[in-house]
């Protein structure tokens, strides 16, 4: 169960119970996360295709074909109406709060302050709804 979270941009930080922290990013652009995907795993992607194809391409060769499977950090649901949602949920949080940070202009650096992923989390989803409130 989710204690905090927080939309930031792309990006959603959530803190549980126990305090650990997750980063998933919703991508404004499917196709580019989908283009990630594909170059992470060779594949070439052809500009004419457009994202339901690349969607379906990539389920079919990475997920027996499957309406859903996950490659890598990467989410790919196939919706009824081929519709593809792309989530990622990065492995490394520390990275994913860094973009995240970096995508509101949060400047603290976690390494100076000494700050853990729990510590860097908290702080940034502070910062994240005090803006918010101006």
């Amino acid at each position: 169960m989710a204690k905090k979270s927080e939309i930031i941009g792309e990006y959603i930080v959530t803190i549980d119970d126990n305090n650990s922290v997750s980063v998933s990013r919703i991508y404004k652009s499917t196709m580019k996360a989908l283009t990630e995907i594909a170059e992470s795993k060779g594949v070439e992607v052809l500009k004419t295709w457009t994202t339901q194809h690349l969607g379906r391409l990539l389920l079919a060769q990475f997920c027996n074909g499957e309406k859903d499977g996950t490659i890598g950090e990467y989410t790919i649901e196939r919706e009824d109406n081929n519709r593809i949602n792309v989530i990622r949920t990065y492995a490394n949080t520390m990275d994913g709060l860094r973009e995240a940070a970096k995508a509101i202009g949060y400047a603290e650096d976690p390494k100076e302050k000494g700050w853990n992923t729990q510590n860097f989390g908290r702080h940034l989803v502070i910062y994240a709804q005090s803006i918010k409130k101006e």
